[in-house]
């Protein structure tokens, strides 16, 4: 398979290889760049089988590996020898084959696009190297710990590694033989051990490309060539379970920028399909922690919004096109995060306890209502069909008298304890009480383009109805706004999606009654129509009891 250049030289320059001649002082790394310049290729290539493996020399020679001079005098094969026969100190912190599988990496990068897939010698050299993938593989895996180091280094050799499994997965000959215990292991190890990042490198393209990996290896390719159907089973056996589970648990807690994330929970999701990861994944609560990682994210990016709007920051840059990439962003991990969900509900003995379950512990309401206001505000929205339709849709029965004669739902998934209808709704209706009525009012005032989907078709029917349900009303919400000194303006312009998550108690407060709260004198004036009558009630009732 033929990349572009575009796609293949980017992932070798985002390599930090400086990082692997650290300790090497600065004179002593010219003098080896000075020694290789005073050498034609194949003395240098037959030096280089006299070097230690982490030289400077050889990286060196490394760094040009890939310029036809080199790659055509049989660089490969002595890097290859270095790799497969060397053998790494525990207490050194390097690896035998960092540098080695550099110089792979380099050769393999120009050997991937499309202009050299005619050169013969080319064809014959990614041959050789792909018949060694074996070989390289076992070889790096017995250095496993290394990947589970943490540092500027240690970040660096798993981008490299990432950088190099790559190379080999993206060629359609060279996949279906990937998938050995001992290769799926050391793709499983590049993933899990990229995130979280060291403070003062980052590892974001690591992460990224590691994840993306994860997805090249066990989903379905571009050509539509599906992976062997035992290859998830031999996932499950290559790393001990709690090891993994844990591991997700730690990325989805980092600190990730809303990309990430998506990639990271679209590699999550390929996992679903089996059935002892399926498990193991609802054990540890991964889904309830998706939810919150999204809800993180969408508040980082409803206070930026805030902040960008606020005339009197002035620091803050004005960029329509940081806020369309924002936007986009948030709709990819809108879209990953609801595949994930619905697909870990669709795989699940019992869909609809594993959804109640979510909206008891995690903030699954307010990550839908996100969702659908995104969806239902814009064309772009409008033109994807999102999962959250079927959340939303799964959540709209859980509410309805259909459920009630057609399915019963456990207080835990898969146990035999079986909750009142009663509680069903009253645990909807605190999970969605607090954002209910203003996500009603976005949906009925900032609908866009409409979706071509009639079951979909109007958010603000469904989102009404589950409202109705459930019980919330306007009046139940004012009441509860009152007692959390909340702005009590049901069309508050803070109450638009993007801040609706970041409201704060108010300080300012209706002279009248001095039990209602607003954000200022112009919200107050709003919402006087609805409060009117209800201050006047009000101040009765306190005259009444100060009597």
């Amino acid at each position: 398979m033929s990349r572009s250049k575009a796609i293949i030289y980017p992932l070798i320059n985002d390599i930090p290889v400086r990082e692997f001649l650290q300790d090497v002082d600065r004179l002593v790394s010219e003098e080896a760049k000075a020694r290789l310049d005073a050498m034609e290729p194949t003395q240098a290539i037959l030096a280089g089988y006299h070097e230690a493996p982490t030289s400077p020399f050889l990286y060196q020679l490394c760094l040009v590996a890939g310029v036809e001079a080199y790659r055509h005098s049989g660089i490969a094969t002595m890097l290859i020898h270095h790799i497969v026969s060397g053998q790494s100190l525990p207490d050194d912190s390097k690896t035998h084959w960092e540098i080695p599988v550099l110089g792979i990496t380099r050769i393999l990068c120009p050997l991937s696009v499309a202009d050299h897939n005619n050169d013969q010698k080319d064809v014959k050299l990614l041959r050789e190297i792909h018949s060694s993938y074996p070989m390289i593989v076992e070889a790096i895996s017995k250095d496993l710990s290394f990947l589970q180091q943490k540092g500027n280094l240690a970040y660096a050799r798993k981008q490299l590694l990432s950088t190099m499994l790559y190379l080999f997965v993206t060629h359609p000959e060279q996949r279906p033989k990937m998938y050995s215990h001992t290769s799926v292991r050391l793709f499983l190890s590049c993933w899990l051990y990229s995130v979280p990042c060291n403070k003062n490198f980052s590892g974001k393209c690591s992460s990224k490309l590691s994840s993306s990996l994860i997805c090249l290896l066990f989903d379905q390719d571009d050509q539509g060539h599906s992976p062997p159907d035992h290859c998830l089973k031999v996932a499950y056996q290559a790393l001990n379970i709690d090891t993994f589970v844990s591991r997700l648990s730690l990325i989805l807690q980092s600190p990730l920028d809303v990309e990430t994330l998506g990639m990271e929970i679209t590699a999550m999701s390929v996992f679903l399909r089996n059935e002892s990861y399926h498990t193991h994944i609802v054990e540890a609560g991964i889904h309830n922690q998706i939810v919150v990682s999204s809800k993180k994210v969408f508040i980082k990016t409803a206070k930026e919004k805030v902040a960008g709007n606020d005339p009197s920051k002035k620091d803050v840059p004005q960029n329509n096109r940081s806020a369309l990439e924002a936007h986009i962003g948030l709709t990819c991990l809108l879209h990953c995060s609801g595949k994930f969900l619905c697909t870990l509900i669709k795989n699940s003995k019992d869909g609809y306890s594993l959804l109640f379950d979510l909206i008891r512990k995690s903030p699954i309401m307010e990550v839908c209502a996100a969702a659908i206001q995104l969806l239902n505000r814009n064309s772009f929205g409008a033109s994807i069909r999102s999962p959250w339709n079927n959340v939303l849709a799964m959540i709209s029965d859980l509410t309805s008298s259909n459920r009630i004669h057609g399915r019963a739902v456990s207080s835990v998934p898969n146990s035999r304890e079986y909750i009142s209808d009663h509680e069903i709704l009253e645990t909807i209706k605190t999970a969605i009480e607090s954002i209910a009525i203003p996500v009603l009012h976005s949906l009925a005032s900032e609908s866009g383009t409409r979706r071509p989907d009639a079951s979909h078709s109007d958010y603000a029917d469904v989102w009404r109805g589950i409202l109705h349900r459930v019980g919330v009303t306007e009046q139940s919400i004012r009441e509860s706004y009152q007692d959390q000194r909340k702005c009590c303006n049901a069309q508050c312009p803070s109450r638009k999606f993007e801040t609706c998550l970041v409201l704060m108690p108010k300080k300012s407060r209706c002279t009248g009654c001095r039990s209602t709260f607003y954000c200022d004198r112009e919200c107050q004036i709003m919402d006087w129509k609805y409060h009117k009558k209800e201050c006047k009630k009000m101040r009765s009732a306190s005259t009444v009891d100060a009597a």
